[in-house]
C-alpha cells in the first residue's frame, strides 16, 4: 500500500512539473507545438491561463492530501514499532507514544489519566516545553464517567454541559486549557483510565484523524498491557510449578524411602489428605469472610473471591505468591510480622486490628484472625488468615467520636458557663468557663452532687437552688435567673450572674436531666458603675468649666487691682507686704482651679515658661500642709526652665506627693529632687531609648513607705487600677498622660518594706528661668490703639484702667459682634487697632472665636491676643495655627500681660 502511495505521489509531482512548464511556455512563447495561441488581450487566452492554473491547484491539493496521508501512515508504523518492543514496560510504552503523537499533532498536552476510586489522576504526560506540567491533576468521577458510554469526549469552553459547566471551567482554568479530547483506556471492556489531548488555544478543534490515532494508541496499550500481565502471570505460574515440582520431588523421595515399610498406610494418608484439602478448599472458597492461605514465610498461596473483592483485585494471579505484609500499612507491618512469629513459636491464635492496603494503596481498617495449619504429622505447614472489614464500624465510631468532639469543643468554646446535671442531681458535664468560674476541674466535679459546687442565691441571700431544682428536674420547666442572682463559691465569694436553665429530654420525651447556661456579669456591673462615674465626671467637668470662667474673671479683677495698688505705694510701705500676700493667695486659688479643670476635662497642655523649682515647692507646701511627713528638697539653683502647662504640672506633682504621703500613714520623709540632664546619642541607651536627644529636667519623688507589690508594678498606670479602698484609680493615669503629652517619660521603682521612687523627665529649654519680679513696674509708656472685648464688666473696667494708665487708647465692647463693628470703623477712619484683646467665652452674644474668624477674614494682618478664664477649645493649645499672636489665661500676671501687648505692638 505504501509503495502504491509513493508511486501515485511521484506521478502527481511529474504532472505538476509539466503544468508549470506549459504555463511558462504559454506566457512567454505564445505557441505550443507550432500552434499560434490567442492574443494575450483576448478572452480565450485568459481562459486558457485560468484553466491551467486551476488544474495546477487541484494537483497541489492532491499532493498535500497525499503528503498528509503518507505522514499518518508513517506515524502508525512508528506507533506499532514502539508497542512491539518487548523490553519496555507498559508505562515506558505509554510515555513514548505520548511523546510521539503529542509532538506530531503539536498539541499543548498529551496525557494519560488512571482511575483511582472516585477520581482520575494524570500520571503520564507529554507537554510543550514552555508549558507548565499538569501531572497530578485530578478529575472527579462524575465528570469522567461519561467517557465510558461515549467512546470519546470532546470538550470546549463553548460546549460544556450546563450541569457541569462551572466545575469544568474551574478545572480548565486550573490546568490552563480550553480544548479537551479524551479516549477511554479499557482492558477486557473494563475502563482503567483515558488518554487525552488538551490545548490552551480555545480555537483548536480536534480532527477525525487525531481522534482515530488516539483511539489506536488506547487499543495498542490495552493489548500490550494484557500481554505483559499474561507474561507475568505465566512466569509466576512457572515459578510456582518449579517450587511445587521441587517440593513434590523431595516428598516423593521421602515417600519412596518409607513406601516399602508401610505402603498401605501411605495410601490412607494420601486419601485423607485429598479429602482434607478438598474440604478446606470448599470451606475457603464458599466462606462469606475474606480468607487467605499463606506459607510459613507469609507468601500467599490461596485466596477466596471475597478477599479479592475486598482488595479490589480482579484476578487471583495478581496476588498469589506475594507476601501478605505488602498488603498491610507500613506502620503496622512490623507488628503483624512479630505477631505471626509469636503465633508460630507459641502455637496460639492471633487476633488484632490493623490497616490493610487495597491494590491501589488505599488503606482500610480490618481485623486479622490467624491460626496455624498442620499436616498429618502435626507439623505446621501454613497460616490460615480470616480478615474482617472494619470500615463501616470505624466510620460509625469516627462519626460518633467527631460528633462528640464537636459537641464538647462547641460547649468549651462558648463564652458562657455550661453545666449539665442528671435527674439525680449529679454533675454530668461542665465546660472550661464553668471550671474557671468555680476554681475546679472536671475530674473534681463530674459524678458529684450538683449542690456541693454550685450554690445560687438572690441578692437578699435567699436560697435559689431548691427553686431551680423544682423547676428543671421536678416540673421539667425552663427558667431564667433573676437579675439579682449570685453564684456563691465555696470560700464565700459571690459572683453576679445572668443566664437560664432548660430541661433535657430523651427522644421519647422522658425527662433525663437539665442544662444550665450562665455567665459572670461582674465586668458588666463594673462597667455600669464606671459609666455612672464617668457621667458624674462629665457633670463635674461642665460645672467646673462654668465656675472656672466666672471665678477666674473675679480673680482677674482682684489680682489686677492689687497690682495697681502695689504700683501706688513705696516698697518700704508695710501695706506692700499685705498686698503681696493677697496677690500670692489669689494666684494659688487660680492654680487650684486650673488643677480641677485639668482633672475634669484634660486636653492638650497650654504651655508657658516655668520654673520646676517653684512648681515643686508650691505643690509640696499645698499637699503636705498639716501632715506628719518631713519633706527634704534637693533643688539646685541652676535648674533650667520648662515650657509646660502649669496647671497640669501641679496636678502631676500633687498626685505623686499625695501617693507618697499616703504610703507612710505613721510618718516618714519624702525627698524631692530635680536635676538637669542632657541626652545624647552616646548615652541614649542608658535611658532605654525612651527619650529623644535633647535637654531635660529629671524629677524624683522618694518615700519611705511600704512599697508596691511586684505584681502591681505593671498595672499602676492603668486606668481605674487602685489598691486604695477609696481611690478612683485615675491619679497616676492622669500623671502618665500629662507627662507623655509634654514629650516626657515617667517610671517607677519600688521595693517592699523600703520605699518607692517615682522618676519622670520633662523636655527643657536649656536656659535658666527668668527671676520673677513681684513689684509692678509701670516704667514704660504704651502707645497705640487697643480693642478689648470681655463680657465681664469688672474685668473690662480694671483692664481699661490698667492699659489707659500706661498710655494706651482703649475701646471696650461686651460681645463679638460689637468688636467686629468697632474694628471695621477704625479701619475705615484710617486709625486701625494695634492689638485686639478677645475673651473666648461670652454670655448672651457672639463668642470670641467667631469674632476672631470674622476679623481675620476682614483683615488677615490683624494682631489678636486671646484672654480666657476657661476654655477647652483647641485654640488654647494651637493658637498659632489660627493666626493668634498670644494666649493669656485669667487671672494673669500684670507684667506678663503688659509685656505681651507691648511686644506685639512693636512687631
Amino acid at each position: 500500500m505504501n509503495d502504491d502511495l509513493e508511486e501515485y505521489m511521484q506521478n502527481v509531482e511529474k504532472n505538476l512539473t509539466l503544468l508549470n512548464n506549459l504555463l511558462h511556455d504559454v506566457k512567454n512563447n505564445k505557441r505550443i507545438n507550432n500552434i499560434d495561441l490567442p492574443q494575450t488581450e483576448s478572452a480565450g487566452f485568459n481562459q486558457l491561463i485560468s484553466g491551467i492554473n486551476n488544474l495546477a491547484d487541484e494537483f497541489l491539493t492532491v499532493k498535500s492530501t497525499l503528503n498528509e496521508q503518507n505522514s499518518i501512515n508513517k506515524l502508525r508504523i512508528i506507533i506499532w514499532q514502539i508497542a512491539a518492543r518487548k523490553y519496555l514496560s507498559d508505562k515506558l510504552i505509554i510515555q513514548s507514544l505520548l511523546d510521539l503523537i503529542g509532538s506530531f499533532f503539536k498539541v499543548s498536552y498529551a496525557s494519560f489519566y488512571r482511575y483511582h476510586a472516585d477520581k482520575a489522576v494524570c500520571e503520564i504526560q507529554w507537554k510543550k516545553k514552555a508549558y507548565k506540567s499538569t501531572l497530578g491533576l485530578t478529575i472527579p468521577a462524575h465528570i469522567y464517567k461519561q467517557f465510558d458510554s461515549s467512546g470519546h469526549v470532546l470538550l470546549y469552553t463553548s460546549n460544556i454541559p450546563g450541569n457541569l459547566h462551572s466545575e469544568i471551567i474551574k478545572l480548565f482554568k486550573k490546568a490552563d486549557i480550553n480544548s479537551f479530547l479524551a479516549i477511554p483506556y479499557k482492558i477486557k471492556e473494563k475502563t482503567f483510565g483515558f488518554f487525552s489531548f488538551s490545548e490552551k488555544d480555545p480555537r483548536r478543534r480536534w480532527k477525525d484523524i487525531e481522534i482515530e490515532i488516539l483511539k489506536e494508541v488506547s487499543k495498542i496499550i490495552s493489548i500490550k498491557t494484557m500481554e505483559i500481565h499474561a507474561e507475568d502471570a505465566l512466569m509466576q505460574v512457572s515459578e510456582r510449578l518449579d517450587k511445587k515440582v521441587a517440593h513434590h520431588t523431595l516428598e516423593l523421595q521421602k515417600a519412596n524411602e518409607n513406601m516399602r515399610k508401610d505402603i498401605k498406610r501411605r495410601k490412607k494418608i494420601e486419601k485423607a489428605l485429598r479429602e482434607s484439602e478438598k474440604l478446606y478448599r470448599t470451606l475457603i472458597f464458599t466462606s462469606p469472610n475474606p480468607v487467605i492461605l499463606t506459607d510459613l514465610d507469609l507468601n500467599i498461596t490461596m485466596v477466596n473471591r471475597t478477599a479479592l473483592a475486598l482488595s479490589n483485585i480482579d484476578y487471583e494471579t495478581l496476588i498469589i505468591g506475594k507476601n501478605i505484609l505488602k498488603f498491610i500499612s507500613e506502620k503496622d507491618r512490623l507488628s503483624v510480622k512479630n505477631n505471626f512469629q509469636a503465633l508460630f513459636e507459641k502455637e496460639n491464635l492471633f487476633t488484632g486490628e490493623f490497616l490493610f492496603l487495597k491494590v491501589d494503596g488505599t488503606p482500610y481498617p480490618a481485623e486479622l484472625n490467624a491460626s496455624i495449619i498442620y499436616d498429618s504429622e502435626e507439623k505446621p505447614i501454613a497460616f490460615l488468615i480470616v480478615i474482617g472489614d472494619l470500615t463501616a464500624k470505624k466510620n460509625v465510631e469516627d462519626a460518633l467520636e467527631k460528633e462528640k468532639e464537636l459537641f464538647e469543643v462547641t460547649l468549651r468554646s462558648i463564652s458562657d458557663a455550661v453545666v449539665t446535671i442528671s435527674r439525680d442531681k449529679k454533675v454530668v458535664f461542665l465546660n472550661r468557663v464553668a471550671e474557671n468560674l468555680i476554681f475546679r476541674e472536671q475530674s473534681q466535679v463530674i459524678g458529684h452532687d450538683f449542690q456541693a459546687f454550685f450554690s445560687f442565691m438572690s441578692r437578699n441571700n435567699s436560697e435559689y437552688n431548691e427553686r431551680l431544682i423544682t423547676h428543671l428536674l421536678d416540673r421539667g420547666d425552663p427558667m431564667s435567673f433573676s437579675l439579682d442572682t449570685q453564684l456563691v463559691l465555696s470560700f464565700g465569694k459571690k459572683i453576679p450572674i445572668a443566664g437560664s436553665g432548660s430541661p433535657i429530654r430523651s427522644k421519647d420525651g422522658t425527662l433525663i436531666g437539665a442544662v444550665l447556661v450562665f455567665r459572670d456579669i461582674s465586668e458588666q456591673k463594673e462597667m455600669e458603675n464606671e459609666l455612672l462615674r464617668a457621667r458624674n465626671m462629665d457633670s463635674l467637668g461642665v460645672l467646673a468649666g462654668g465656675l472656672a470662667h466666672d471665678f477666674n474673671n473675679i480673680l482677674t479683677g482682684i489680682i489686677t487691682n492689687i497690682s495697681l495698688a502695689k504700683g501706688q505705694i513705696s516698697n518700704s510701705d508695710e501695706v506692700k507686704e499685705f498686698l503681696l500676700n493677697a496677690e500670692h493667695a489669689a494666684l494659688r486659688a487660680s492654680r487650684l482651679t486650673n488643677q480641677l479643670l485639668t482633672f475634669a476635662k484634660g486636653g492638650a497642655p497650654v504651655k508657658e515658661s516655668a520654673s520646676i523649682k517653684n512648681i515643686i515647692t508650691e505643690s509640696a507646701s499645698f499637699c503636705l500642709s498639716g501632715a506628719n511627713v518631713e519633706c527634704e528638697f534637693v533643688l539646685p539653683d541652676d535648674l533650667w526652665s520648662l515650657e509646660v502647662d502649669r496647671g497640669q504640672m501641679y496636678q502631676v506633682l500633687n498626685n505623686l506627693i499625695f501617693n507618697a504621703k499616703d504610703a507612710m500613714p505613721q510618718g516618714g520623709k519624702i525627698i524631692l529632687t530635680a536635676m538637669n540632664i542632657e541626652i545624647t546619642r552616646d548615652n541614649m541607651i542608658t535611658y532605654g531609648n525612651l527619650l529623644k536627644v535633647g535637654k531635660y529636667i529629671k524629677v524624683l519623688i522618694q518615700d519611705e513607705g511600704s512599697g508596691i507589690k511586684e505584681e502591681n508594678l505593671q498595672k499602676i498606670f492603668d486606668p481605674y487600677f487602685t489598691t486604695k479602698p477609696t481611690g478612683t484609680g485615675l491619679g497616676l493615669t492622669s500623671a502618665y498622660s500629662i507627662i507623655k503629652k509634654h514629650g516626657g517619660y515617667i517610671h517607677v521603682e519600688s521595693h517592699p518594706g523600703i520605699g518607692t521612687t517615682f522618676e519622670f523627665y520633662l523636655p527643657s529649654t536649656g536656659i535658666l528661668p527668668k527671676t520673677e519680679n513681684t513689684v509692678l513696674k509701670l516704667d514704660f509708656s504704651g502707645c497705640g490703639n487697643i480693642l478689648l472685648m470681655d463680657d465681664d464688666e469688672d474685668v473690662r473696667k480694671v483692664v481699661v484702667r490698667l492699659l489707659s494708665k500706661v498710655g494706651y487708647h482703649v475701646i471696650s465692647t461686651t460681645e463679638g459682634g460689637q468688636a467686629i463693628d468697632e474694628y471695621k470703623k477704625a479701619m475705615e477712619k484710617g486709625s486701625p487697632f494695634d492689638v485686639v484683646i478677645m475673651d473666648l467665652t461670652v454670655r448672651g452674644g457672639m463668642q470670641g472665636m467667631d469674632a476672631v474668624q470674622e476679623i481675620r477674614k476682614y483683615d488677615p494682618d490683624s494682631r489678636i491676643i486671646i484672654v480666657s478664664g476657661y476654655s477647652n477649645a483647641t485654640i488654647m493649645s494651637h493658637y498659632k495655627e489660627y493666626g493668634i499672636k498670644a494666649v493669656i489665661t485669667k487671672p494673669f500676671v500684670i507684667e506678663a500681660f503688659l509685656d505681651s501687648i507691648k511686644r506685639i505692638c512693636e512687631e
